[in-house]
This record gives structure tokens, C-alpha cells and sequence, in this order.
């Protein structure tokens, strides 16, 4: 609601790259979440149902990597834009309509805390079944599943965050290797009366 809102309102001063750095494929998680939520509700709260429903969909649950890897840049974006004060104050009337007591970064936070609860949802289903019951190994399989799921997402996000420091530092590197020794605050002559012995 807060996405359509921003699209429909062309007063707002939000470029379209903010728009996406803000949501990243947020549109995405909500179809393919409308789609799980009609799934587990079909399954009647029958647990080995909705173990081999998260089974059955685990290889959709990749979008989440994308969408918990832009995380950072959605909260910089929403930190950018509580600057504005046009945009701070959007924001708050939009809350107050909605009538919910949570802000914008709450919502943005909530499917990345989802994705990587799944695993111990499932755990909590296993408890209650005897491992000589019907079922268990898809309740187990659905586990496996999705603790191997919040791993990917937490091993992409590391390395994501892992390239853009080297990116940073490459970036740094140069602007230091294009200054001169003045601009690094060493005089020219400073280097030239110093014997090799001195110089390493």
C-alpha cells in the first residue's frame, strides 16, 4: 500500500531508482507470499501438509535473496528519505491512515525476519511428532529445506556485502594512488634528501 501510494503520487520527489533501492522486488515477495499463505491454508492445518507445502516450494523461496542482499540499500534509502521533509511527513500521514502503529522500516524488516524464522517453525511442528508417526520425514525434509534456504540467504548477503568493501577500498585505493605526494600531505622534497637505508 505504501508502494502504491509512492507510484500513484507524482508530487513526491522520488526518483525511480530510490523507489526500487526502497522496495527492491518487495511486489514479488507479495505475490509469491499471496500464493504460500492460500497453499497453507488449503492444507488445513494438517503439519505434514504444510511441511510438503514448504517442500514443494522451496525453489521460489530464491527471491528472498535478492530482496534480504538490497536490504542495506532499502534502509540507506528510507533514511534518505526521512530527510525530506515532504517525504518524512508522507510517510507519517500514510501510517496514520493505515492505522498502524508500525513505520515503514518495520514493514521493509518483516520479510527478511520471515524468510529466516521458516526453518524454526517447522522445528516447533517436529516436537510434536513421534518419529515413528506418518509424516515426520516430510516434516524433516521440510527443515532441511528451509534451514538450507536462510543459509543461501545468509551466505549471499555475506558475500554481497564482502564485494562492496573491496569495491570501496578499490575505490579509495585509486583516489590515493592519483594524488601526488603534496596532496597526501608530504612535501616534495621530504623524500628526496632520504637515503635508500631510510627508505627500507
Amino acid at each position: 500500500d505504501y508502494l502504491a501510494h509512492i507510484i500513484d503520487g507524482c508530487e513526491l520527489s522520488l526518483r525511480p531508482e530510490q523507489v526500487c533501492a526502497l522496495f527492491g522486488n518487495i511486489e514479488d515477495i507479495y505475490e509469491f507470499n499471496s500464493e504460500l499463505l492460500q497453499a497453507l491454508d488449503r492444507c488445513e492445518s494438517d503439519p505434514v501438509a504444510v511441511a510438503r507445502c514448504f517442500v514443494i516450494k522451496s525453489e521460489y523461496f530464491e527471491i528472498y535473496t535478492q530482496y534480504c542482499t538490497n536490504y542495506p540499500n532499502s534502509v540507506a534509502a528510507l533514511t534518505d528519505c526521512m530527510r525530506s521533509q515532504s517525504l518524512s511527513q508522507f510517510f507519517r500521514e500514510r501510517q496514520a491512515s493505515l492505522k498502524s502503529s508500525l513505520p515503514l522500516g518495520s514493514y521493509l524488516l518483516k520479510p527478511v525476519q520471515r524468510i529466516l524464522k521458516y526453518h524454526l517453525l517447522l522445528q516447533e511442528i517436529l516436537k510434536h511428532f513421534d518419529p515413528q508417526q506418518p509424516g515426520s520425514q516430510v516434516v524433516e525434509e521440510a527443515i532441511c529445506t528451509m534451514t538450507g534456504v536462510a543459509w543461501y540467504i545468509n551466505e549471499m548477503k555475506r558475500r554481497h556485502e564482502h564485494s562492496v568493501r573491496l569495491q570501496l577500498l578499490g575505490v579509495r585505493s585509486g583516489a590515493l594512488a592519483g594524488r601526488t605526494p603534496e596532496l597526501l600531505g608530504v612535501r616534495s622534497g621530504a623524500l628526496a634528501g632520504r637515503t635508500p637505508e631510510l627508505l627500507g
